[in-house]
């Protein structure tokens, strides 16, 4: 009788144990979404259109850029983007920027690579590449020939 009694305490308990588990998940998954809906609707205002989205790896931060007309005829292309931090619902970043490319250094930093436009010698690619740093909040220069080594 005891150890009926035993194995129906260590039931309940795991029961009761596996439903706060539960709880948590589902309360994680349910900030999770809501940050993702204030998130969406950033997007919406500022671009209006079809966006690009890429997390950090860590997904503390969200890239969000506005999606370039392919029948644009504009050889300036604008480079729309912002920088969401979904931790304080917030963006961090923004910038507007014409002929560039940009991507995910690592968490919190991401790489901007411009073209000029004129070269000017055959060692001269006329690009500028910097890397801005979310944490610092400040845009460090360097050299394009470091980055196609990598």
């Amino acid at each position: 009788m005891k150890n009926k009694i035993i194995y129906l305490i260590i039931i309940l308990i795991a029961i009761i144990l596996g439903c706060k588990r539960y709880n948590k998940i589902s309360q994680s998954q349910d900030d999770s979404k809501a940050k993702m809906l204030i998130f969406n609707k950033i997007a919406r205002e500022k671009f209006s259109g079809d966006t690009i989205i890429k997390f950090s790896s860590d997904n503390h931060y969200v890239l969000c850029q506005k999606k370039r007309d392919e029948n644009n005829v504009n050889p300036n292309n604008l480079l729309e983007y912002f920088i969401f931090d979904l931790n304080i619902n917030e963006i961090v970043f923004e910038e507007i920027i014409a002929n560039a490319s940009i991507s995910w250094k690592n968490n919190y930093q991401i790489i901007i690579t411009r073209q000029l436009g004129i070269i000017t010698s055959a060692d001269d690619s006329g690009k500028s590449v910097y890397i801005y740093d979310l944490k610092a909040k400040k845009r460090i220069e360097i050299d394009e020939s470091i980055i196609e080594e990598n």
